[in-house]
């Protein structure tokens, strides 16, 4: 092999490396356990199963009856964070399909400042999570409530990754930067 030959496979070979030591492993999507389904209901599992993108967005954290383009679920959206895709999908909807993110206690506040609108083609569910009381809602596309916990995330695994995926959607927020992946 000459000279050349042998520097482009050195550089070749250097670059597959990187490449692969860098790259992060896609998620597979988990089945619900059987007390999720419940609490999701069947079309809402069947659903986030398919989930494609989410959208995500900050919230005003007092609900209102009002509705239109600038609001989500009764709330008014102050700000929009990215775009994601199918991988962020699966890693949220492996969340909602967590039993850790259900039956913990009573509601504390429940003064929200996120949501994530989650697409499998042209229908979507609302997640809107207060991280203050660890609580969340789940609503269908029509804005009927489906399923809301009672601070069922605090303290478990589920918090940390709903806190990192707010922090990924939502680079230059400082307040949503600021919120701790491990709480004591």
């Amino acid at each position: 092999m000459s000279i050349l030959s042998r520097s482009w496979f050195v550089a070749l070979t250097a670059a597959v490396v990187l490449s692969v030591g860098t790259a992060r492993a896609e998620e597979k999507l988990v089945e619900p356990p059987k007390k999720v389904e419940k609490v999701l209901g069947a079309p809402v599992v069947k659903l986030l199963g398919g989930c494609t993108k989410v959208e995500t967005f900050r919230i005003d954290p007092v609900v209102s009856t009002e509705r239109g383009k600038e609001y989500i679920c009764g709330y008014k959206i102050v700000g929009h964070g990215k775009e994601e895709g199918k991988d962020y999908a699966v890693r949220l909807t492996n969340v909602l399909y967590s039993e850790a993110t259900y039956f913990g206690a009573t509601a504390k506040c429940f003064e929200p400042g996120v949501a994530f609108r989650i697409w499998c083609d042209k229908e979507w569910v609302d997640v809107v999570v207060c991280f203050t009381c660890t609580n969340l809602a789940i609503f269908d596309g029509k804005g009927k409530e489906i399923a809301e916990t009672h601070g069922g995330f605090g303290g478990t695994a589920s918090e940390g990754a709903l806190i990192k995926l707010a922090k990924e959607a939502f680079p230059d927020d400082k307040a949503i930067q600021g919120l701790k992946e491990e709480k004591k």
